[in-house]
This record gives structure tokens, sequence and C-alpha cells, in this order.
């Protein structure tokens, strides 16, 4: 989305590389020769955003025991925040401050390309873009959340929910759905604004109207699991293959899909793709087809070694020596 951004003072500030040795306490009275020194400096060391404006200073920062860069954060615990400041004689007073994220063991990323400001009618709004990924072996979803901010009013503010996995069709981005939340479905111009900022996120994947539908082939991961009646993304452990497995023939090259590392295995009938912690793709040699037979993906113990046990039959076993067999002359193919 391409926008026109109106904003009376914007600076933006790098992190210092080290903590602070003193924090600030912003209810302090200082001399006028040190107010800047003393508690501007600092603040602006400390925010991903700040704003003078007048007597009334807005930031955008991070509560965090960890930094990894100017916009990475790993902790046990990571708050967003935004925090409004009013001068008052020589004392600069907190008015107000809004938790936008309470990330509890995760990796919290700002989009630092897309912090912008616009003025929409006669309100000034801060957009913010910021991705969450869990630490540990929990599930591997991933959430991106999109602000709108009211600048003069910061209670004021919509968000919109994007929740996916990594995908192999951008680079660093997730693939997923929208989810919105109530306070946004009551307001049908917030929806709207928000959800065309989310079209310039370099986080998430941004399909062409033909990638859109299902029986596309770049969808066989989706399909696959609409079919299976799955969701076969998860952390520690692996999921139980199905008795009976549904795929697809697809005539694109499913191969060529995957950025991850990978392993190839094949007999007189056919060739399978074993994606590092991911999925098993096979190529039929007589039909000259490749579809999909298992879909998956984790982070955590679920390496597996695939083998031929005979014409037909596919051996897996995972890194705890379970194994399962497939029959691939027994799926059944939609």
């Amino acid at each position: 989305m391409k926008a026109i951004i109106t904003i009376s003072f914007l600076l933006f500030f790098p992190f210092s590389c080290t903590k602070e040795k003193t924090a600030v306490d912003e209810n302090t009275s200082v001399s006028d020769e040190n107010l800047s020194k003393k508690i501007f400096d600092s603040l602006r060391r400390q925010s991903i955003f700040v704003q003078e404006n007048e007597n009334i200073l807005t930031r955008i920062w991070v509560k965090s025991n960890e930094k990894r860069g100017n916009y990475f954060y790993s902790d046990t615990l990571n708050i967003l925040k935004i925090s409004k400041y009013k001068f008052t004689g020589q004392k600069l007073n907190l008015i107000k401050e809004i938790d936008l994220e309470n990330a509890e063991w995760s990796y919290l990323e700002i989009d630092s390309t897309t912090i912008k400001t616009k003025k929409i009618g006669k309100t000034n709004y801060l957009f913010l873009a910021h991705q969450v990924s869990n630490m540990g072996k929990a599930m591997n979803e991933i959430s991106v959340n999109f602000s709108m901010i009211n600048m003069d009013n910061i209670a004021d503010n919509f968000s919109l929910q994007y929740y996916g996995y990594p995908s192999d069709y951008c680079n660093g981005c997730i693939r997923g759905n929208f989810v919105e939340n109530s306070k946004l479905k009551s307001s049908a111009f917030a929806k709207t604004v928000l959800h065309q900022y989310a079209r310039t996120s370099k986080f998430i994947y941004h399909p062409s109207d033909e990638e859109k539908n299902i029986t596309h082939y770049k969808n066989f991961g989706e399909k696959w699991q609409k079919d299976n009646d799955t969701d076969n993304n998860f952390g520690a452990g692996y999921y139980i293959i199905p008795d009976i497995i549904y795929s697809t023939y697809y005539d694109e090259n499913l191969f060529k899909l995957t950025s991850a590392s990978e392993e190839f295995v094949e007999n007189e009938n056919y060739k399978v793709q074993s994606v590092f912690r991911g999925n098993l793709v096979g190529f039929d040699k007589k039909k000259r087809k490749y579809f999909p037979i298992i879909v998956e993906s984790c982070s955590h113990f679920c390496n597996k070694n695939v083998e031929f046990v005979d014409a037909q039959k596919l051996k897996i076993t995972y890194e705890d020596e379970q194994s399962f067999e497939i029959d691939l002359s027994k799926i059944v193919f939609k």
C-alpha cells in the first residue's frame, strides 16, 4: 500500500548494543540543561519509534531482557508497549501506556520498514507490524500482528492477526490465514485499512489469485491436510500416520518447491523426496506424476530415515526409532 505520510516530527533511533546501566525515572525533576541528555537520549535509545509534538512525546518500545539486533528480542517475556508522556514544567510525566503484545517464551521481531504514520481524515494513525514465534518445543505456529493506533488517543487502537507456518514460497515469511477479533469486526473502517496495510508485509505470504485456489499445485500441503482431515504442524513428537492416506497427482515438479535440505530414495517404481523435518513427496515413474505422501512440519524430535522395503512399501523411522510402513500402491487419490 502506497501512502503519503503526514507527521509533525518523526525520529527513528537505533537501539544501544548494551543494556542501560541506570533506568530513567520519568517523573524526576531535572535541570533544563540536563533534561535532553538524561531523559530524551535514554528514551530514544530504548525506543523503536519516537514522535515529539509540542509538549507531548510518544514512543514504541519493547520491555525485554535480551535484544538480538535492533528489532529482534528473545526472552521469557517480551512486552511491546506504546507510551505517551507530557512535559509539565521540568518533569516528563507518563500519562498513558498500553501493552500491544505480551509474548511469553518467545521471539519477537519488529518490521521496521513498515512503521509509519498516516493522516486519515483528521486523525493521525501509527501503523506497526510485529511477529511472534515460540521458543522451545511448542507448536511451530507463528503469528503476525498488524496494529493501527490513534496517535492522539492511544487507547483507540485496532489489531489484525495472521497465523501460519514457515513457507518455502517466500523468503522468511509464513503462510496461513487472517483472524479477526471482535473489536476489529466492529469497525469496517479499521478492518479495511488494516487489511490494506497487511498487503505490504514481508512477514506473510501474498498469493496470486490463481494460487488462492486449493487445487493449485503450490497448495498441495493444504489440500493434503484437508483431504486427510488433519493439521500436521507440530513441535515435539510426530504425527501418527493414518490408516488410509488420501493424496493428489500433480504434473508440476513438487520437488522444486522446497528450499530446505532434502534426501531422496528410489526404486524402479518411485522416487521419494524426504524434506528435513518436513514432507515426504513421491514421483510415480510409470504415471510420470508427483504426489504428496505425508505433509508435516515440526521443529524438534522429528528427524526421520526413509527406505524402501519392497517395490511398493516405504519404511519411515523417526528419531525415537519408532517405525511406520506406507504402501504407496494403497494411497487413495482424489
